[in-house]
């Protein structure tokens, strides 16, 4: 290597950069590598071979049928050969026990014979030996005495094995046959002896083939080893070579030894000289193998030498130009080494190298081109494949050869004779032992080379069974002897002769070797065989295709694949086939194209498999003659002559080919028919300028278009009018004509029109007319409403008390033609009133007017139940209906009548409020407290004081007719409501009689006085005197009642307290803190709600004196303690009871009542508090509905010596809940009240975001479902950060391929929480678009929401994008709190809107928005038409085609002013230009050009003039607008522009009584 480096670099000359790059490799890396790579060959060897095997055992029987008759062949040859191995590994498994059953025998025998004398032994082992080798070679010695052993004595060895091992096979059937005829000694005999010769041929073989390829593997490994270590001695010397080569002088500084030089030639020759034997070969091979580590570690040593001689060499490089720098990288695999090279950084600079070539700015010429030749090694020559016979090519003798060579040729064919049979019955015999054959390496390319001259003999007779049906060419003489001798500047001819008995196309290479050399020459040679014919490939025959074809589908013209017919489709019959080669009606012909496909010339001739005398099909032209890849077109006509389907084949019939070649084709006769429905068009009467439609619908049930017009329309008049007049019906399709009236006058009439129907293309003429019959009437109605006089044209009640009742009258009059109906409905318009019908009826509601008929008085009543003022409101509808339309009537007209109408209820006040307490009293002491009753209404009121618990079923009573007058069914007639009302109040009267006292006494209380009246803006004051006689603590309720008060106001009496207690101790029952120390305590209701961080079980209002439990779901149990404290020094029994509310026996609706013990109860019932202690008394609370429940918890003392008024009572509440959720956004909603989100009307592509905001308004944690429900896919939902969902599934309708959710969205939301959506909308047609967003809440069957989502796509040539206004558009905000008035939602918001919000006055505020013009072609022209004070930013300008451009509209005002959604105009024209569009800038008013002129004025001492600087406007360029293309664009604007104001509603802060270290806020 060193000698070839010295060389290559006097080659090279002097060059200032030469470098040297060192691919290298060790024998371990390489070995390791070609170990992993032989390992994954056979790892995928073995997995394709066993999904072979998986696939072939596990076909069932109908993938086994579809396969074709050669795969069924190939699957069939596989199995075989399965079930040959696996016979084969039998018979191994055999050989190997019989062979270790005859070594045991050896051995035994060699035991018995050491017992013999030494001489004895020797001779019997000479004798078994000899007599061993006998029966283990039989093959051998057979094949000693073939005629083909020429070569050396190992290769004719193998070979004989070879062929032993396929005579012994045959030898085997050939006993097997005779061992059924003989006796049964010879059978045994014969079976030992087949036995013997299967082992021998068995054993011979593989032994010799493991031993040759051993010693092969191990020679190429040592040889490869040896090259290796050449390879590291030699890197010494290179790596001197290049520190020491001067690179200017070209020489060598330091010249190598000679030893060094000489030693790695020395030794290689030497090795392979010396022959060794094979165990000293496998003794070295270890050694090396023990040393290899070392030798490792040496060359990590060696290796260094050269990297600090090498860095030597590019440090002196540098500065003298002596050393080659060395670049080493190491190659393990496959890898791209270039790019480690150019990466490395030893490498100088592109720039640098070019200058030292002298290709740079100042380098030198080229120095002149130097030629190098380089011969690759020639490839290794590969073996010929094994059996590869010559069956359809062979050598012939030339027609110029000699008698002699014919002659050699018939002995050659004498002796070939014996061979060829031998080998037809080695392939009878099996194919495993060639199988084998082929896998040696080395023996095998011996026997396979003397095989291939002996082949050739088997092809003549492959194919004898063909010479019956084939005519025999001439005989060709057959070469004998394939061995040539090519004299001197000469040349042979060589003759190839090729023959096939069956259909194909056949491949064979010929390969010839010149004597002494190792080079291949290969011969390929092709031939084919095969009949002249022409293409049935569909997709080269017929020009349109279609692969199915349904029962519904009509074909025109088409080929169809799946039945493999040719459809001419349907045609009409009766047309003229006079000169049909004119090609008159290109429907009913068809050009196909006729190829031929074969090298051969093609004779066709063309016809009609049924229709013989051409009635239906024609073909032109009838034959035709191809040339080889020639193609020619085939007309072919069809013309039915009668309504049906006709079939026929296409037949050509081609010369020299028995199978003719077919086409089915079919063609569908249709007759033109066309039927109308209905034939008679009736109009029921019609209001006058009303409109009705008729739809007549034209059935076209044959498969060809039908053409129809319509007659005779201009008799009907003009109040007639009609959706089209003419047409065409497609075939299998109806058409719907609509014809419409809409009278202008009174008027009656009946008349005809005439259908006529013809073929689409009018080649028939008109062949079906049908007769329509119209009749129709138009009349008017006009109903007269009168209002009593003096009202003012309004129905005017005055003021009223509630329950009262008033009455007015209407009168009706009918001045119409015909009888009409009439109906009053009330409607909230303008009030607030939710139920007006409960206030108001009217008599008769509806009713009949006759025509010219006498009038109908209708009375309107008014009972209000509830406080209300209604003035002059159109809340009374008179609805005019036509009886005969619509079989119930439709509602023609609509009159409203005015309604003024005023009742309220008694307003009062009690100061100061419940309860009154006298504090702790000594026994026998009075004290006097007053409370003031006053009238704060416009109405006298009586009041009324009594006992809350005495007579509580009476009072009950009274408040129950109350309540029954006030919610009495509003069927009923209103003079029976108006008595129940009168007899009511008397009730009342009866059932307060007994209750009316000048004094009232309670215990140790007294008030006076107990009934009586007071004016409006009275006030009474009551006085309560309290004595206490008694020991202990007194707490009284009264209940005070007010007469014509809201009946919601405490209906059983409004509650007022009083306390006193006496000198006697007893337990504690005001210490609301000690009795409800485990739960919060709130002054007042709206102080009591439940922070969502708190988790309590109940909560105590002081004001109410009522435990309230929170947060109870249905069905579950809430449990609550009450501290009961014993404060005196005697210990106390205390009774603990649940009691219903006063006229409460039950809870729950009417039908499901449920005692309140089910829904309350107490542990214990009775308790013993020591001195000094406590004890808690437990309450559950069980709701069952969800509804408010109430009851009383009473704490009693039990002895007979307490008071009773030394109770602990308070209520206990609660609400049986379910979780529940608020939609917060959208807050527009539909007229059915659903949720609505409207988007904007977007182009196609663009989107929009609306929010989504939901709320957990209720007092339980809510998990939730969203389903998403778009048809159309446009809608896509997708959560805020700031929502957690417990999933969401993907946006698109189509996804992404992970597991599909039942739901869109699943989240759970706590109390109080938000969940914040986006609703995105994307359009992809032009069309209005609507979908739904469910919600559904778990475990709450009730709660179940549809938000409605409705959206716009549109295309437009030239939109505005980007709007945004300064502020956000309020214009859905304005909207939010009412609804949607109709059923059908318009689609999209506007979005031409720009809102600059609250502007200053002479401040100036802009909004960029953009002009897009959207015309891929076409130019725009645009023009502002604003006023002030708007600007707009270019005002005027043009708009290239797909070019958009920026907008600036500025709002300046000097003045206060409001715009509110003020439309300003852009005028757009489309306009073209002179010249190309690309050569015309663009161009608006914008546009500046700046301009120096000269001025009149010089300075003194100045040469020049004073220059000027001028602004100018481009003039606008040339063009044209193109005509009726000028259009308007409006754009909305909204601003309020004024001076700032502050406004203060309150002027003075006053906080109510605040108790110390409490915090109050105002309001």
């Amino acid at each position: 290597m060193a000698s070839a480096l010295l060389c290559l670099l006097k080659a090279v000359g002097s060059r200032p950069h030469i470098y040297v790059v060192n691919l290298f490799q060790d024998y371990v890396s390489f070995k390791a590598w070609e170990t992993s790579a032989k390992e994954q060959e056979g790892r995928e060897q073995e997995e394709a071979a066993r999904r072979e095997r998986e696939r072939l055992w596990e076909m069932d029987e109908d993938e086994y049928e579809a396969l074709s008759a050669e795969q069924k062949i190939q699957l069939h040859n596989q199995i075989r050969q399965v079930q040959r191995e696996r016979r084969q590994r039998e018979m191994e498994q055999l050989a190997r026990e019989l062979e270790e059953k005859r070594q045991q025998e050896l051995e035994r025998l060699k035991e018995e014979e050491l017992k013999n004398s030494e001489q004895g032994k020797r001779k019997t082992g000479k004798d078994q030996e000899n007599a061993l080798r006998r029966e283990s070679r039989p093959g051998v010695r057979q094949g000693m005495n073939s005629p083909t052993s020429n070569t050396n004595t190992s290769s004719s060895d193998r070979s004989e094995v070879a062929k032993g091992a396929v005579k012994t096979r045959s030898v085997r059937k050939h006993l097997g046959s005779v061992a059924r005829c003989t006796k049964e000694d010879e059978q045994k005999q014969s079976k030992v002896t087949l036995m013997d010769a299967h082992l021998a041929a068995a054993a011979c073989p593989t032994d010799l083939e493991e031993g040759e390829t051993k010693n092969e593997a191990q020679s190429d490994s040592e040889n490869l080893a040896l090259r290796f270590n050449i390879y590291k001695t030699s890197q010494k010397d290179v790596a001197r070579v290049l520190s020491s080569w001067d690179r200017v002088q070209g020489i060598l500084l330091f010249p190598l030894s000679h030893e060094d030089t000489r030693h790695p030639a020395e030794e290689q020759p030497q090795h392979a000289s010396s022959p060794r034997s094979r165990r000293d070969r496998e003794k070295e091979h270890q050694e090396r193998l023990e040393k290899e580590h070392l030798s490792k570690l040496k060359a990590l040593e060696d290796a260094r030498i050269p990297q600090l001689e090498g860095e030597g060499a590019k440090v002196s490089a540098r500065g003298q130009g002596v050393g080659v720098p060395c670049l080493d990288i190491q190659v393990l695999g496959s890898e791209d080494v270039t790019r480690k090279i150019l990466e490395s950084s030893e490498l100088p600079a592109a720039e640098q190298v070019l200058d030292s070539l002298g290709l740079g700015p100042s380098g030198l010429p080229i120095p002149p081109t130097a030629f190098y030749s380089v011969i690759h090694c020639p490839a290794e020559r590969m073996a010929p494949a094994a059996g590869e016979a010559l069956k359809h090519f062979v050598f012939v003798v030339p027609e110029g050869a000699t008698a002699e060579d014919d002659k050699n040729a018939a002995t050659a064919e004498e002796q070939v004779a014996p061979v060829r049979s031998q080998l037809s019955k080695e392939k009878a015999a099996g194919s495993w032992e060639a199988a084998r054959e082929k896998q040696s390496s080395g023996r095998g390319r011996r026997c396979l080379q003397g095989l291939d001259r002996e082949a050739p003999t088997s092809s003549p007779g492959a194919h004898q069974s063909g010479e019956d049906t084939v005519p025999s060419p001439p005989r060709h003489v057959r070469l004998s002897s394939c061995r040539w001798i090519v004299p001197a500047r000469g040349e042979v001819e060589l003759k190839v002769h090729f023959s096939s008995t069956v259909l194909g196309q056949f491949e064979q290479t010929l390969r010839f070797e010149i004597l002494g050399t190792k080079r291949l020459y290969q011969l390929p040679c092709r031939g084919t065989c095969l009949y002249p014919t022409i293409s049935q490939d569909p997709r080269l025959v017929f020009p349109h295709r279609r692969k199915s074809k349904a029962d519904d589908d009509i074909v025109f013209k088409q080929y169809v694949t799946e039945t493999g017919v040719f459809h001419f489709g349907p045609l009409l019959c009766g047309k003229s086939r006079d000169w049909y080669k004119a090609l008159n009606y290109p429907s009913n012909c068809e050009t196909i194209t006729i190829l031929n496909v074969t090298p051969l010339e093609v004779e066709a001739h063309f016809s009609f498999e049924r229709d013989l005398k051409a009635d239906t099909f024609l073909v032109e032209p009838p034959s035709m003659r191809l040339k080889p890849n020639e193609k020619q077109k085939l007309s072919i006509w069809a013309y039915p002559t009668s309504a049906g389907l006709v079939e026929d084949k296409l037949v050509c019939r081609i010369k020299e080919n028995p199978e003719p070649v077919v086409f089915p084709l079919c063609c569908q006769g249709v007759q033109v028919e066309l039927r109308v429905s209905p034939e008679h068009v009736h109009f029921n009467r019609l209001l006058l300028h009303r409109e009705d439609s008729k739809t007549l619908v034209l059935r076209n049930s044959t498969l060809l278009p039908v053409a129809w017009r319509l007659c005779g329309l201009e008799n009907l008049g003009e109040d007639f009018s009609m959706s089209q007049r003419e047409g065409i019906v497609g075939p299998r399709t109806e058409f719907d004509v609509h014809l419409y009236f809409k009278p202008t006058k009174a008027l009656s009439i009946k008349k005809k029109i005439r259908l006529e129907v013809s073929d689409a293309e009018n080649i028939l003429g008109i062949v079906q007319a049908e007769n329509i019959r119209i009749s129709a009437e138009g009349y008017d109605v006009a109903p007269v409403i009168d209002i009593p006089k003096g009202a003012g044209g309004t129905v005017d009640f005055g003021v009223l008390k509630v329950l009262d009742d008033a009455k007015q009258v209407l009168t009706l009059r009918n001045k119409g033609k015909y009888e009409i109906a009439y109906s009053f409905q009330l409607k909230a318009a303008g009030t607030t009133i939710p139920d007006l019908a409960s206030h108001f009826a009217i008599q008769p509601q509806k009713g009949l007017l006759a025509a010219s008929g006498h009038p109908v008085q209708v009375q309107v009543f008014f009972h209000p139940q509830m406080e209300m003022s209604i003035e002059d409101k159109p809340i009374l509808h008179c609805q005019v209906m036509e009886s005969s339309i619509c079989g119930g009537g439709e509602t023609v007209a609509v009159i409203p009548v005015r309604v003024s109408a005023k009742a309220v209820f008694s307003k009062y006040s009690i100061h100061p409020a419940s309860p009154i307490n006298f504090g702790a009293m000594v026994k026998g002491s009075r004290k006097t407290c007053t409370f003031m009753l006053e009238n704060k209404g416009s109405l006298d009121f009586k009041f009324l004081i009594y006992r809350a618990d005495q007579d509580a079923s009476r009072l009950q009573e009274k408040s129950g007719c109350q309540m029954k007058s006030a919610h009495s069914d509003k069927s009923e007639n209103l003079h029976q409501r108006t008595s129940s009302a009168k007899k009511s109040k008397r009730s009342l009267q009866k059932v307060a009689s007994p209750f009316m006292q000048a004094h009232v006494t309670l215990g140790m209380f007294t008030v006076y006085p107990g009934f009586g009246s007071i004016p409006p803006g009275g006030q009474q004051m009551i006085t309560v005197d309290c004595s206490a006689e008694s020991l202990g603590t007194c707490e009284e309720h009264l209940r005070i009642d007010i007469s014509d008060r809201d009946p919601q106001d405490n209906p059983l009496g409004i509650p007022y307290t009083l306390l006193a207690e006496s000198c006697l101790p007893a337990f504690v029952v005001d210490d609301i803190e000690s009795i409800f120390e485990e739960h919060r305590i709130c002054s007042n209701v709206n102080l009591c709600q439940t922070p969502q961080t708190v988790r309590d079980k109940g909560v105590y209002v002081r004001d109410e004196n009522k435990f309230i439990f929170t947060d109870v779901r249905v069905g579950h149990r809430a449990t609550a303690r009450f501290k009961i404290h014993n404060v005196n020094k005697v210990p106390c029994d205390v009774v603990l009871s649940i009691k219903p509310i006063a006229g409460e026996g039950s809870v729950g609706s009417p039908k499901f009542h449920s005692p309140i013990s089910d829904i309350f109860k107490v542990d214990p019932v009775r308790m013993c508090v020591p001195s000094c202690s406590h004890a808690f008394a437990t309450v559950t609370f069980t709701p069952q509905m969800m509804q408010s429940y109430q009851c009383t918890f009473e704490a009693s003392l039990a002895s007979p010596a307490a008071i009773k008024a030394q109770s602990l009572t308070f209520r206990v509440s609660g609400d049986g809940t379910l979780p529940r959720v608020t939609v917060l956004r959208p807050v527009l909603h539909s007229k059915r009240g659903n949720p609505l989100l409207v988007f904007k009307k977007l182009l196609l592509g663009d989107s929009q975001k609306l929010p989504l905001v939901l709320h957990n308004g209720g007092t339980l944690p809510v998990q939730l479902t969203i389903d998403l429900l778009d048809e159309v896919g446009v809608f896509f939902l997708k959560a805020r950060p700031t929502t957690q969902c417990v999933y969401q599934a993907g946006g698109v309708k189509d996804s992404p391929a992970g597991e599909r959710k039942p739901h869109t969205a699943l989240l759970v939301l706590l109390r109080g929480e938000l969940a914040e959506f986006d609703v995105l909308f994307k359009p992809t047609l032009a069309q209005r678009v609507e979908g739904r967003i469910h919600l559904s809440v778990v475990n709450n069957p009730y709660e179940e929401n549809d938000i409605q989502l409705v959206g716009e796509g549109y295309e437009d040539d030239f939109t505005l994008d980007n709007i945004h206004g300064l502020v956000a558009d309020s214009e859905e905000e304005e909207n939010a709190e009412g609804n949607l008035e109709e059923d059908v939602i318009e689609a999209a918001a506007r979005v031409n809107h720009i809102p600059f919000g609250d502007c200053h006055i002479g401040k100036p505020y802009s909004v960029t928005f953009t002009i897009t013009n959207r015309s891929r072609t076409e130019a725009m022209r645009f023009e502002w038409l604003a006023d002030t004070p708007f600007h707009f930013s270019p005002k005027v300008g043009h708009l290239h085609a797909g070019c958009a451009k920026a907008i600036t509209v500025t709002l300046k005002s000097d003045v206060a002013v409001t715009f509110k959604m003020h439309p300003v105009k852009c005028k757009v024209a489309r306009i073209t230009f002179p010249l190309p569009p690309e050569q015309i800038k663009d161009w608006d008013d914008c546009l500046r050009t700046i301009k120096w002129v000269d001025t009149t004025m010089r300075g003194p001492g100045a040469t020049w003039p004073v220059k000027k600087k001028v602004i100018e406007t481009d003039p606008e360029p040339a063009h044209a607008v193109l005509e009726e293309s000028s259009r308007e664009v409006e754009l909305c604007l909204s601003a309020v522009v004024d001076y700032a104001e502050l406004k203060l509603d309150t002027d003075t802060i006053q906080f109510e009584e605040t108790l110390p270290f409490q915090t109050r806020t105002f309001p």
